[in-house]
């Protein structure tokens, strides 16, 4: 991630940031985006709640600035249902076309699955503003606790909850729908198959769409 400001002094990873860029002269056809957080990993106070956001957006930032245009990435994901990852497809969709896919047996009984993303306009007014948004908020959670910091906002999403969540719908809820349906569907056999399994819910706060298929669950999973 490009650091464009000084660090804060206090900032405990101050260290471990690189203000290089590799491979920044490269672009590629294919770019896959992985990494995930392990479970147990040591970290400190700052990034325990917004750590998979973190590395969501460098690797989402890495890849875009390293794409060729009309290229491809795959990025894994988690929780299609929550404002977070929605809100992310509804943006990449501007610029690419999308599609998701989620194994029906590994990591079946989780929240997991993978974006594809295809054909990337990287050079689109919605891929550069999105990138935009998306390196802010990356410095946001990095930095919000040391120095003082406005949540970032972006012209693809309205600033007010509840206009951006209904814009959402009415645009691309039907495509997110026919996308998520199969990621439900696939998680919710496994886990009837799975009975000690245990599923953290997406708060009822978080969620945007409400379909019966999310409150069916065996009686043995803990919410």
């Amino acid at each position: 991630m490009d650091i464009e400001f000084d660090l804060p002094d206090q900032h405990p990873d101050r260290p471990k940031f690189r203000r290089d860029r590799p491979f920044v002269d490269s672009r590629y056809d294919l770019i896959f985006c992985g990494g995930a957080v392990v479970k147990g990993h040591k970290r400190e106070e700052y990034r325990s709640n917004c750590e998979r956001q973190r590395l969501i957006l460098a690797q989402l930032v890495f890849a875009l600035n390293r794409l060729k245009t009309g290229g491809s990435f795959v990025l894994l994901l988690h929780r299609i249902e929550s404002w977070e990852t929605a809100s992310m497809l509804y943006m990449i969709s501007m610029f690419a076309d999308i599609r998701v896919m989620k194994h029906p047996k590994h990591h079946g009984d989780t929240s997991s699955f993978y974006l594809v993303a295809q054909n990337v306009d990287v050079e689109g007014r919605s891929a550069i503003e999105a990138l935009s948004y998306w390196k802010s908020l990356w410095k946001y959670f990095s930095f919000r606790d040391f120095r003082e910091m406005n949540p970032p906002s972006t012209a693809l999403l309205d600033q007010d909850i509840d206009a951006a969540s209904s814009k959402l719908i009415d645009e691309f809820g039907d495509h997110f729908l026919k996308m998520a349906l199969p990621v439900w569907q696939t998680q919710a056999k496994n886990l009837c198959d799975a009975p000690d399994a245990i599923y953290d819910a997406v708060p009822k706060d978080d969620q945007i769409f409400k379909i019966e298929l999310l409150e069916i669950a065996p009686t043995p999973i803990l919410a």
